[in-house]
């Protein structure tokens, strides 16, 4: 299966190569694969999260399964310097967005044909 983890950390942490280069081996240890790793791009936050009214935004999308999705989000929830993350199933949101597509293709195919 395919996720996204979105994680923020503080927008201070030094050590944020580490930290993605633990969240890449944690995957590829449990045979899943990233496909996509993005660093940190500092925002302000809207409300304030555990006291910091600013962070890091990290994203990263791998194919893996339930027990790398459970080992990421352990690993988050341990980590200090991590703020809130959240991690989602990816296929179900692409298919749904693949149907639309084409709904709307097949209208507009219709339209056609039809002036």
């Amino acid at each position: 299966m395919e996720y996204e983890t979105r994680i923020i950390i503080k927008s201070d942490l030094k050590e944020e190569k580490e930290l993605l280069t633990k969240l890449k081996e944690i995957v590829e240890k449990k045979n899943g694969i990233v496909k996509r790793m993005e660093e940190g791009v500092s925002r302000r936050l809207a409300y304030k999260i555990k006291g910091k009214e600013e962070g890091k935004y990290i994203n990263m999308d791998f194919i893996g399964d339930g027990t790398t999705v459970k080992e990421v989000e352990e690993f988050c929830h341990r980590k200090e310097g991590i703020i809130r993350n959240m991690t989602v199933k990816v296929i179900e949101k692409r298919n749904k967005i693949d149907k639309q597509k084409m709904a709307k293709e097949e209208e507009k195919k219709e339209r056609e044909r039809s002036e």
